[in-house]
């Protein structure tokens, strides 16, 4: 294992999106950065979504991976009832699962595995209807740096004022 140095662990912002009308994608694309200057990224978001959108997850994608690619598990909350299920070969993460209907808001950890060079994500969210965690990673191998963080949404629309904020832990 590579442990970050001495001094390191700064949060830097990277960059931030919020929509000023209704929209699918929330993205912040930056330079690419080396997987060896940062311990991970992390994304903030809070949102709403229209009567449409209810129901839908909002997805996370890396580096404009958006093939099948994506394994994950969840754990979902919502009116005392858990239900935990498993993902493979989906076309990104889930960080905020159906069950948030209306207003979202979550935490989410991105980092490339400095031994496999394969995206590893977890996330935490929670909404008007329950909880989610998510963890997982992305299949596609010899991935060493960062370049875009996107959350969309399967149907409907994110409203104005939903925000996603990037940051980088330095190492």
């Amino acid at each position: 294992l590579k442990w970050a140095t001495a001094g390191g662990g700064s949060l830097v912002l990277v960059g931030s999106d919020v929509l000023e009308s209704t929209g699918t994608t929330l993205t912040v694309t930056f330079t690419a950065i080396p997987a060896s200057e940062v311990a991970y990224l992390m994304g903030v978001f809070s949102m709403d979504v229209d009567a449409t959108a209810e129901g839908q997850p909002t997805k996370l994608t890396v580096n404009s991976l958006s093939t099948s690619t994506y394994d994950f598990d969840s754990l979902n909350i919502a009116g005392g009832s858990e239900t935990i299920s498993s993902n493979t070969g989906e076309s990104a993460f889930r960080v905020a699962n159906d069950a948030n209907n209306g207003e979202r808001y979550g935490i989410f950890y991105v980092s490339l595995n400095r031994v496999t060079d394969k995206i590893q994500m977890i996330s935490d969210s929670c909404g008007e209807l329950g909880t989610q965690w998510q963890g997982g990673y992305n299949t596609t191998s010899s991935q060493d740096e960062y370049s875009e963080i996107e959350l969309s949404i399967g149907a409907g629309n994110f409203l104005a004022d939903s925000r996603l904020d990037v940051y980088r832990c330095n190492i």
